[in-house]
This record gives structure tokens, sequence and C-alpha cells, in this order.
């Protein structure tokens, strides 16, 4: 079960760091002030009242989905060869959630040596995220939630 299990959560280079600023900010370099803090706590708060999420540390089911190649990704297939860290963000191009994602594409190679795959993840169309993954060169398929 150990092999199977999926952290959807961001480990490597201080990337808990850059979590703590919150995706779509206007300040991708700045630590959000302490009003934004409420309005990310407010966040927090409704995404706790969702019952459809799975809790980080959690094994996520099974799925297919489309990445930004038009290419099938199945979680299964990728857990074959070792873990998955499922990055999910809300919008392309947002300052934060750039800057996260490239942070990931920056440290490539130690995930790369630990054999774990990152998927993005966003509801955002196919040819949005092939945008996005191209303009900042993203190894890892960003996937169609």
């Amino acid at each position: 079960m150990h092999d199977r299990h999926i952290h959807c959560c961001l480990t490597m280079a201080s990337l808990a760091s850059l979590l703590a600023m919150g995706c779509g900010s206007g300040n991708a370099g700045t630590p959000k002030k302490e009003s934004s803090a409420v309005s990310t706590t407010s966040s927090a708060l409704a995404l706790a009242e969702r019952s459809d999420l799975i809790p980080v540390g959690e094994a996520a089911p099974d799925f297919e989905a489309t990445d930004q190649q038009d290419q099938q990704v199945r979680l299964s297939e990728l857990l074959k060869v070792g873990r998955v860290v499922l990055v999910f963000y809300p919008k392309d191009n947002t300052p934060v959630c750039t800057k996260q994602l490239c942070a990931l594409r920056d440290d490539w190679s130690k995930f790369q040596e630990r054999k774990v795959a990152v998927l993005g993840i966003n509801p955002a169309d196919k040819d949005s995220h092939a945008a996005f993954a191209s303009k900042h060169s993203f190894p890892f398929p960003v996937v169609v939630d």
C-alpha cells in the first residue's frame, strides 16, 4: 500500500512557504498581509465543508485525464513507476501558482531521482494548459480536471 500512496502536497524546495501565499495573489513574491489571511481562512473553511475533497496524505482514486498534449494520463499507470504528486491549482497563469509550478520545474531533477511523477491539475482546457506549460517549459503533464 505504501508505494500506492499519493502525497497531495508539495515537499520539495521550500514549497511550503510558497503555498502559504496562496494562488491567485497579485503579489507572487510577497506573503499575504493579515487582511488577506482572513479570506484565505474563509476559503479554507469553505473547502473543509466539501465532502468530495481528498485529504492530504490520503490515497486518491484512480482516474484518467487528458494532458496539454492531448495524451491520456492514468494515475494507476504512473503509480507502477513510483510516487505521484498531484498539484491542484485554480487557474493557469496566476502569479503565485505559476511561481509554485516553476519551482517544481526548477527542482525537476530531484523528483526524477526519487521516481516521483508530478501532475498539475485544474479545470482549464487543453489549449490553455498547452500554452501555459509551453511558456514555462514544464517537464510534467498539466491535465484537465
